[in-house]
């Protein structure tokens, strides 16, 4: 998976740009590990995430140094400006929107 570093996010957040996100459990486990992010409990912090940035114009992968969150029907998640993970509404999405809750680390499981 080719990837570069983004910059201009807060400091401690390593963002990176990438063209495509894991799809399954394994390939999600080996990109966390490949990051060095935390595969422990739903409420630890520094899970992997790949998603796409604010402007929606590429994807970006990063361990998340927050606690999970949970994610409401119809929305979807986007790292936002300085950083930090902003929940948006999906409905108009062709699809990957999901219709269910889920936490925030287990996006790649909504598409």
């Amino acid at each position: 998976m080719s990837r570069s570093r983004v910059p201009g996010y807060r400091e401690g957040l390593n963002v990176y740009q990438t063209f495509t996100c894991p799809r399954t459990d394994s390939t999600w486990t080996s990109a966390s590990l490949r990051m060095n992010c935390n595969l422990g409990g739903e409420q630890s912090n520094n899970h992997y995430y790949c998603i796409p940035n604010a402007e929606r114009t590429h994807f970006v992968e990063f361990c998340y140094d927050r606690p999970s969150m949970k994610t409401e029907i119809g929305n979807c998640w986007e790292l936002g400006g300085m950083g930090y993970l902003n929940q948006v509404d999906c409905t108009n999405f062709v699809k990957g929107c999901p219709d269910y809750t889920y936490l925030s680390e287990r996006v790649y499981k909504s598409k």
